[in-house]
């Protein structure tokens, strides 16, 4: 009897042993799938000069290659409008789409990855004087598919018609016929097209609204999870060997603080 206990105990310790070393087993190998699964970031976006162009060049891609690169993950990009890119994301058919505010119902790292200042384009004839964002009551606004400027704290109490455009060239044409009474984009945007499409800068006025940090917008998906992950790792590891800022010199864009948000 005493034998027969002996023999029990030692097969009940073997039992939870063996059963500890496949649990064990099994969490390795899940973890090792999930990472070795992560060998590409595709990332979807409008094509922005100097930020996101067709050739692959661009501050945003140049980032996005030094953030994971180097970990064996290899940069993909899709050219899509803005509109697009989300609901690509949300058909989880891409990896994320850069430059978007911060929502809490998102998926985004702590870091950003740049900032914007969104401002409003009109004609000095239209508007004598501005007196700050309440200027645009009673306005007709445009602003491209899919930016939503509509529900911006900042606009909110403020009675405005607006609409959406497919591209800034349609909506500055709208602009120089006095169809609309403002378009709303970045500032670089902005004075890049009026430049691009030959605009007389002395009938018209550029007027900040607002800055925000601008963040990596992730699909939501457990890859997603681990290229966060990756991507709050490596940029503060970029700032401090001085690489990051090397990128936006090379592209002549202001370097953004990279604050990183509260968890």
């Amino acid at each position: 009897m005493f034998i027969f206990k002996i023999i029990t105990q030692q097969h009940v310790i073997r039992s939870i042993v063996s059963g500890l070393f496949v649990a064990f087993c099994l969490v390795r190998v899940t973890v090792g799938q999930e990472t070795e699964k992560v060998t590409t970031i595709h990332i979807v976006t409008p094509e922005w000069e100097e930020y996101t162009q067709k050739d692959g060049a661009g501050v945003y891609f140049d980032l996005l290659r030094a953030v994971y690169e180097p970990v064996g993950v290899t940069m993909t990009f899709e050219l899509v409008p803005w509109k697009r890119a989300l609901e690509m994301l949300d058909r989880k058919s891409a990896d994320a789409v850069p430059g978007e505010y911060y929502k809490e119902e998102f998926r985004m790292p702590r870091y950003p990855i740049d900032f914007d200042e969104t401002s409003v384009v009109f004609k000095k004839a239209n508007i004598a004087e501005w007196q700050g964002i309440q200027t645009l009551a009673g306005k007709t606004l445009a602003w491209l598919r899919g930016y939503d400027f509509h529900v911006e704290p900042e606009m909110a109490g403020i009675q405005y018609k607006w609409l959406e455009v497919d591209a800034v060239e349609q909506a500055l044409k709208m602009l120089e016929k006095d169809r609309i009474d403002g378009y709303l984009d970045t500032t670089d945007e902005i004075e890049t097209y009026l430049e691009e499409l030959q605009f007389d800068p002395t009938f018209y006025h550029i007027e900040p609204l607002w800055t925000r940090d601008l963040y990596l917008l992730f699909a939501d998906t457990p890859k997603s999870k681990v290229l966060i992950e990756i991507y709050d790792q490596r940029i503060p590891e970029l700032l401090a060997s001085g690489e990051l800022q090397k990128i936006f010199e090379k592209w002549k864009i202001s370097f953004p603080a990279f604050t990183p948000r509260e968890k």
